[in-house]
């Protein structure tokens, strides 16, 4: 039985209807997005790419060292691209794009994975990249 003035058509209104959202709660689509954003950085295929990232910044460290590197006049000329002949400066810019994709992809993975809690950094392989 019903309360006084409510009839059964408005007490169904009222269960179908969706509950209000305080400004306290998350709102569930906001977790099913981070959610789907955590899942899609661990495929294998990002995993690969984020890997294949890393060792060409590794190499390209390590090919910053040699003094001797020819110049890339040539392939700016070849290519029309407006690129510094200097193989370092090339170098460093590469290294500079890579490290700001590096520092992207953590923020973005620490987003999805810990919402930004400081419990996400302490786990081990995250000090790791931190470091």
């Amino acid at each position: 039985s019903l309360p006084p003035g409510k009839s059964a058509h408005s007490a169904d209104e009222n269960q179908n209807e969706a509950p209000a959202v305080t400004p306290k709660q998350k709102r569930p689509s906001s977790t099913a997005a981070r959610m789907s954003v955590f899942q899609w950085l661990n495929r294998p295929s990002v995993e690969v790419l984020s890997a294949t990232a890393v060792l060409l910044s590794s190499f390209l460290v390590a090919l910053d060292t040699l003094n001797d590197l020819p110049s890339l006049s040539v392939l700016s000329d070849t290519l029309g691209l407006p690129i510094s002949s200097d193989p370092h400066v090339v170098i460093d810019d590469t290294l500079g794009l890579l490290n700001t994709i590096f520092a992207a992809d953590f923020f973005v993975r620490w987003w999805a994975a810990g919402n930004f809690k400081t419990q996400y950094l302490t786990k081990p392989l995250i000090v790791l990249d931190i470091v």
